[in-house]
């Protein structure tokens, strides 16, 4: 079987047509898996940089449900992250009551009122102290009051 001209060149068209898809695809494909690699090494960057930092941001959401890293965990004591507020105070920290209650005071009246807050605390048998400060401000709009805790000063 003999192709004629006109279906020769219109085969060779289609075919010149999809190599050269496939190389722009490639192409994307190839400048894509080079923008994820650069992203997963800054990302592996900052996790380092961040778990040398002695700030560590825990979020306090409404109804106080906490989010807090195992790190601020082992910081305050504790085996596992309290998942409330209640639990921060009653959780057997190594914060005072007195502290534990005017952390909570502090955290309840910025998220109803949106108000700045600072306040030191020291860990019982601790010679740290560590520094919350609330509000933080939220980038995707949703309300929330985070806390920045982290190592003030070794005393």
């Amino acid at each position: 079987m003999v192709l004629g001209t006109g279906t020769a060149v219109t085969v060779g068209a289609i075919l010149l047509l999809a190599i050269l898809g496939g190389l722009a695809l490639l192409y994307l494909g190839m400048r894509a898996r080079a923008d994820a690699t650069e992203t997963v090494e800054a990302n592996a960057q900052l996790r380092t940089i961040i778990d040398g930092s002695p700030a560590i941001v825990t979020v306090i959401r409404s109804g106080g449900r906490i989010e807090m890293t195992q790190r601020m965990a082992d910081w305050l004591g504790l085996d596992v992250p309290p998942r409330s507020l209640a639990e921060l105070a009653t959780g057997g920290t190594s914060l005072s009551p007195d502290d534990a209650a005017r952390l909570i005071a502090d955290v309840t009246a910025a998220q109803r009122s949106g108000r700045a807050f600072v306040r030191s605390v020291r860990l019982q048998g601790s010679t740290r102290d560590y520094v919350s400060r609330g509000p933080s401000p939220r980038r995707d709009g949703r309300r929330g009051c985070g806390a920045a805790l982290g190592i003030r000063r070794d005393r």
